[in-house]
């Protein structure tokens, strides 16, 4: 998740090369160690990869090239995208000093100039500055290199170059670290305790600290980080499993600049893994060798190359390869036939004492399934029917047989090593052709071919694709397998190749690849082992923002009786303008829809509801509403029972578009925010507005320009109208109207979107039609949010507003941020592959997804439902097969219904925020076309929404609009002495004097205005439409300060309540 206006560093990596004179490949070129110490790397010619020798000199493999171009010498570096702030790249030590190794002086220059001299300059790992006299030294050391020589100079201040600002950017942090999970190094801690940090500020506290080499984390404990002087190699009779640890053993690779990510297979490929083709179908044992058992010995080979060797050879099991950094010129690859498992003792297989090798396995089965597979018959061969005839081993022939699908066995003559592979066996053809003969051997195949389980390929079956050990986090239990099964719930692999998963012991979940188990935090429970999630302990105690008593289901909600809409403009030609309604299945309603000021033409029909299926009422065309105007096109809706009702942008008729809730009129409001994306070409925003009440004030702060019968209004300027009941406004601006002002003295009808929504999103930039969305009112506003996680190849956001001035939000990882102001906005991004998005806040906000869709759903715009506004009984009628997404507390999660019955067993249920602390779950399910009733068996409340990938979108199913925001709006009234014609004669009361064209402006400046209490409004005179703003109540004011003038009325704020 990111904060689209506060970016994080981002840098990216880059070459940088120098050119050395030609050279002879046999005889290579050295580079400047001192310019590229431990990870020089050398281009041979066209032949595209890198090799180098541990003291420096470049080699191509002839094999490959017999051309030598030209050399060059090349080292990683990073550099900051744009807008990346170079001081960043560098980590500041205040008040030291590289004393002895000033390697390069620069004069007197700001700290910029001389951190860019460091950029420019190769081998520059460190630099000198001092603040007072602008003293620049660069220096070839840093407190890695040479940590003797870091003195305290209180003049300079010592900056070295790292990766930039790390605590922000934990991706490059924990490049420079090896991660094992569920281990940790006792008895060897730098410091005397832990320390309650993250795990990222943990590994940078251990590239400050010269003395560590590793750390121990504890990821239960609030105090979990370990600095360790030790290692699993240096101690390894230390190096254990601990169930709560996770293990980082610092990588030193001697320059600071280069990432793990970038290593090929050069370097400290033992810590950074490969990137290549063979490293793939090996596993990697570092400092260890076979002693003795190197049944095939080669020199001068590439680390690449070495493998393929083994993987080429069926008989290999593992490799003992000496490391290219040790500094002999040549490359040694042993091959073994046999492992630390199958040799004589254990004791020769020396671990910890090979500096200078690393032990690889084959991860692949050989040896004994090839043997099982034959059944050897003496004396006999079989006539014709020859595939190959090769010389090679029994072994190797078994091997070839194996692998290839038409081979039925081999006829093997031991004299001369002579393998013969057949398509025919004994008893697939006459009798007379299997021969008795001394010299030959018969092997007959009669084993399977078929991956044994722990494995799997594309086939399921051994041949030219070999079969893979199953992935971390799956499994396969029977032979044959095409793929690995993910462990079941609660169930873990946290090794390759396994046959069956793991229980989690009791109190404990799996991590989201099944990797791993974590216990429950404090005050979590399981409902038993094998459980998704951990619930709160208590489940007697109210859940996070839960709904309690009457509000779940005597509440405001987004069902009722009567309604009224309007129909915004879309830009579509062949749009359909539908209206859909949804009833208990269990009984039947009679709903009319009517146009009471529209009769060009006027639309007034009946239809009833009930659970055969979904109804719905086509609108006229004509009462859509067309730029920016004001008319009557509102439509009411009225019904005999309560139902849901969804008004549907169609743009093909067939239920394709933009879908959108209509609140009833008994949980409308009267002051609202515009939600809106930032238009691209071709698209507006728009703000749409229904009247319920005859002489409704409007007083509209707008965020865009837009242009109103004639009359420009420009960002920050008021737009005050008054409409009469069901007649409407439709707003639209070229700009963003996100966070325009709607406050209305009557209750109203508020919808906010875009014409054309385009979210981009990646590859994708699909533009959609008119996309609305009710706005909810500010008083029913919520604190908790939760959205599913983000499809493959899409990314959404998310739109939060603040209803109050310091709202603080967090995120599901403890991250907070603050809205200072009232009506403020902040975008969040919510990216394919990140967990589920989850957010709390400490007033109430607004929160709305815009969804970026993908190559056939088009973009979406969804009211995501407040989770303290949620009900325990919503219907709604679904056109199509839809996902639907039910958020609910997760003591309650069992007790959801869907029509009386509990949901499919397919339910997926994701726990936010974390699987150890849930504190509210999403459970996901299908449901086919039709009307669906969503209950709690407890009376508990939840809220829903539905998604359809093709046709709808997504929508919101249903929420309560209860009175949650008790400080949203102050309310004005006349005082019964001095409230009109009155006004105030000293003027050391009054904070301000304005203008206005209305009474409802006075009182909104007055609102506005944290230290104005009162206000005195001319409504006749020579000052007509004269504000003052008052400092004071008027109750605490003496009657002397009081003048009568017949011209004049005086309002005072009597409490802050909810509208």
């Amino acid at each position: 998740m990111k904060f689209c206006f506060v970016p994080g560093p981002d840098y990216r990596t880059f070459m940088q090369c120098k050119d050395l004179p030609d050279g002879d490949p046999y005889t290579g070129v050295t580079c400047p160690a001192d310019e590229y110490p431990t990870m020089t790397q050398c281009a041979c010619g066209y032949c595209g990869p890198w090799w180098m020798s541990g003291n420096n000199t470049c080699s191509c493999d002839t094999s490959v090239t017999s051309d030598w171009v030209t050399g060059q010498c090349c080292r990683f570096l990073f550099s900051p995208r744009t807008g990346g702030n170079i001081a960043d790249k560098y980590i500041r030590w205040q008040g030291a000093y590289t004393s002895g190794h000033d390697d390069w002086s620069k004069g007197s220059t700001t700290l910029t100039e001389c951190l860019q001299h460091c950029e420019n300059q190769v081998g520059c790992r460190s630099l000198n500055w001092n603040p007072s006299t602008g003293a620049c030294i660069l220096s070839k050391e840093n407190h890695r290199t040479a940590p003797s020589s870091i003195q305290t100079q209180g003049s300079y201040d010592l900056y070295e170059r790292y990766n930039a600002a790390l605590e922000d950017h934990p991706s490059l942090v924990r490049n420079y670290f090896h991660h094992i999970e569920g281990y940790a190094v006792a008895g060897y801690n730098v410091l005397s305790s832990a320390m309650a940090v993250t795990v990222d500020t943990c590994l940078l506290l251990c590239l400050e600290n010269p003395d560590c080499k590793s750390v121990d984390y504890d990821y239960v404990s609030s105090a979990g980080c370990w600095l360790n002087s030790e290692t699993r190699i240096s101690m390894p009779s230390s190096f254990n499993m601990y169930y709560n640890y996770d293990y980082y053993e610092f990588i030193d690779n001697g320059d600071p600049q280069l990432s793990c990510n970038e290593v090929t297979e050069t370097g400290n490929y033992a810590y950074c893994g490969m990137i290549g083709t063979w490293m793939e179908h090996f596993n990697m044992i570092e400092y260890g060798a076979l002693a003795g058992y190197n049944n095939v010995l080669n020199y001068g080979t590439t680390i690449n190359d070495c493998l393929q060797l083994c993987h080429d050879n069926s008989n290999c099991k593992t490799i003992d390869q000496r490391n290219i950094d040790s500094g002999s010129s040549d490359y040694v690859c042993d091959l073994s036939y046999d492992t630390r498992f199958t040799v004589g003792s254990s004791s020769d297989f020396m671990t910890g004492t090979w500096p200078s090798y690393n032990n690889f396995v084959f991860k692949g089965f050989r040896g004994d399934y090839l043997k099982d597979s034959f059944q050897h018959i003496p004396g006999h061969y079989v006539m014709w029917s020859t595939l190959s005839t090769l010389t090679k081993t029994v072994a190797e022939c078994m091997a070839l047989c194996y692998n290839n699908a038409y081979c039925r066995g081999f006829d093997y003559r031991s004299s001369d090593s002579t393998c013969t592979l057949k398509n025919q066996n004994r008893f697939s053809q006459p009798a007379k052709f299997f021969v008795a003969d001394a010299n030959w051997d018969h092997y007959e195949f009669i084993g399977s071919r078929a991956c044994p389980p722990g494995t799997y390929s594309p086939t399921g079956y051994y041949g030219k694709v070999r079969c893979t050990p199953c992935p971390l986090g799956t499994y396969s239990s029977d032979r044959g397998s095409t793929e690995c099964k993910v462990c079941p719930t609660g169930h873990i692999s946290n090794q390759t190749g396994q046959m069956t998963c793991v229980l989690c012991p009791y109190n404990g979940v799996t991590d989201e690849l099944k990797q791993k188990c974590m216990p429950c935090k404090a005050g979590y429970v399981t409902d038993g082992r094998a459980s998704q999630f951990c619930r709160r302990s208590n489940c007697q105690a109210p859940g996070v923002a839960a709904c309690q008593g009457q509000s779940c289901t005597e509440g405001r909600s987004s069902a009722g009786s009567s309604f009224v809409v309007m129909f915004p403009e879309t830009l579509s030609p062949n749009a359909t303008l539908k209206l859909f309604f949804s009833a208990d299945p269990s009984e039947s309603a009679s709903v009319t829809v009517t146009s009471p000021g529209w009769s060009s033409p006027a639309i007034s029909e009946t239809v009833t509801v009930s659970s055969t299926g979904t109804t719905n009422v086509v609108i006229p065309r004509e009462l859509m509403m067309t730029g920016t105007s004001k008319s009557s096109t509102g439509l009411l809706i009225s019904s005999s029972a309560q139902i849901s009702v969804h008004g549907v942008l169609s743009s093909s008729g067939d239920g394709q578009g933009d879908w959108f809730q209509v609140l009833p009129t008994a949980s409308l409001g009267l002051e609202h925010y515009a939600t809106c994306w930032t238009p691209g070409p071709g698209d507006k925003t728009l703000i749409g507005i229904v009247a319920t009440a005859d002489n409704t004030l409007l007083v509209i702060t707008l965020t865009a320009a837009v242009t109103l019968d004639g009359q420009d209004y420009m960002d920050g300027q008021k737009i005050i109208v008054t409409l009469n009941q069901h007649e409407t406004l439709q707003l639209q601006s070229d700009g963003d109207l996100t966070g325009s002002h709607i406050s209305a003295d009557k209750s109203v009808a508020v919808l906010s979107g875009n014409m054309a929504l385009n979210v981009t999103a990646g590859q994708h930039q699909n533009q959609t039609g008119t996309s609305v969305e009710p706005m909810l009112p500010v008083a029913t506003w919520g604190t908790v949010f939760a959205k599913p996680s983000v499809p493959t190849g899409r990314v959404d956001f998310v739109l939060i507003m603040s209803s109050l001035e310091h709202t603080v939000l967090t995120m599901k990882d403890g991250r907070t941020m603050k809205l200072v102001k009232r009506g403020q906005k902040i975008i969040m991004e919510h990216v394919s592959g990140e967990s589920e998005f989850y957010i709390t806040a400490s007033k109430p906000v607004q929160a709305v997804a815009f969804i970026s869709g993908g190559d056939v759903a088009p973009p979406a715009m969804l009211l995501l439902p407040p989770f303290d506004q949620g009900g325990n009984h919503f219907s709604i009628g679904l056109p199509s097969t839809s996902r639907i997404t039910v958020l609910v507390d997760p003591c309650q999660a069992s007790g959801m219904r869907i029509n009386g019955h509990s949901l499919p067993p397919d339910t997926l249920a994701t726990p936010f925020p974390s699987a150890q602390n849930a504190t509210m779950v999403a459970l996901t399910f299908y449901a086919h076309a039709g009307l669906f009733t969503l209950s709690h068996a407890g009376g508990h409340g939840f809220v829903a929404q539905a998604h359809h990938d093709e046709i709808v979108g997504a929508f919101s199913i249903g929420v309560l609009l209860n009175v949650r925001n008790s400080v949203t709006r102050r309310t004005f009234q006349k005082p019964h002495r001095f409230g009109t014609g009155y006004a105030i004669s000293d003027n050391s009361k009054i904070l301000g004097t304005k203008s206005v064209r209305h009474l409802i402006v006075c009182l909104n400046l007055c609102m506005e205005d944290p230290t104005c209490h009162s206000v005195v409004h001319a409504f006749a005179g020579a000052n007509k439409g004269q504000c003052e703003l008052v400092a004071h109540n008027v109750a605490d004011l003496a009657d002397a300060v009081f003048t009568q003038t017949d011209v004049h009325e005086i309002y005072q704020d009597v409490v802050i309540v909810t509208v």
